[in-house]
């Protein structure tokens, strides 16, 4: 058995060579080690370029050399077991490009909403079609497994197929804004919130409580959070640079700008709730 780990700075995440695949379809695999989801050259259509490269390792410094990786977003084709196709879109992904699997991280899509059931129909005591199944935006995608590695089956879009498909089947599966961190302590301090001193969960009416002392259930501090207000940040590429970059006129940049921004993503200050909210109008997603 070989098996490689690799780890970004400051992104980590481990992956388990394969061999190639014969066919057409593309492997998915489910990876608790991986703290980003990871693509390759020939497993995903890269949509998006974030110009935030991040440096890839081996898990130990005498294991090869640090190499520069992208983020992007990128596109996958996915069809259900009715023939329906859809075009599942992952952003913030770590670009390798001799990948010849995808590895998707369960807590990246967690993270914006997308249910994750990893545990295996024949683990279940009552097994249902929702188990061992990634649930997103009413599209079941059931999971196979080989081994004891979780996984399902996709193929790499062309161009073509992602420009003509439809909005109605386009499945994000996980955020594009804000950065995603996987080692902020925010995961840490939300799940040591949910239980005492003594291992049991504390019930939500005992976690709003601000400031009290009980005996059982120890401190517990709550924030409110007055008001909400938007800044004007805009996007990172300017009408200028767009048309520069794209070779366009300056009128048909400020139109592609104007009629890609996504509206409807709020954040809030505090570092331990910083995250997307998703909204139910595709059309502000």
């Amino acid at each position: 058995m070989d098996i490689g780990s690799i780890t970004t700075s400051p992104y980590q995440f481990n992956s388990t060579t394969v061999n190639s695949y014969k066919s057409h379809e593309i492997k998915c695999e489910l990876d608790s080690h991986a703290d980003t989801c990871v693509v390759g050259t020939n497993t995903a259509l890269i949509i998006a370029d974030y110009e935030r490269p991040v440096r890839v390792r081996g898990y130990s410094p005498k294991v090869g050399e640090a190499t520069e990786c992208k983020t992007v977003s990128v596109v996958l084709q996915y069809t259900h077991d009715n023939g329906a196709k859809y075009m599942l879109i992952i952003n913030q992904a770590i670009y390798v490009p001799d990948m010849e699997v995808n590895l998707i991280c369960p807590m990246q899509l967690r993270d914006n909403d997308i249910v994750v059931n990893d545990l295996p129909k024949f683990m279940q005591s009552k097994p249902t079609t929702n188990d061992h199944a990634i649930i997103a935006d009413g599209l079941t995608i059931t999971l196979s497994i080989k081994g004891i590695i979780s996984y399902f089956l996709v193929t790499k879009p062309s161009k073509e197929e992602w420009e003509n498909s439809s909005a109605d089947n386009h499945i994000i599966l996980s955020y594009e804004t804000p950065m995603w961190d996987p080692h902020s302590t925010r995961f840490q301090n939300a799940e040591e919130a949910m239980m005492d001193h003594a291992g049991n969960i504390v019930v939500p009416d005992d976690r709003r409580q601000p400031h009290t002392f009980n005996h059982t259930l120890g401190f517990h501090y709550c924030m409110t959070i007055p008001s909400i207000g938007t800044t004007g940040l805009g996007g990172k590429v300017s009408a200028i640079q767009l048309a520069q970059r794209w070779k366009i006129s300056l009128e048909a940049a400020h139109k592609t700008i104007e009629a890609t921004t996504q509206h409807g993503v709020r954040s809030v200050l505090h570092d331990t709730l910083h995250r997307r909210f998703r909204t139910n109008d595709r059309q502000l997603r």
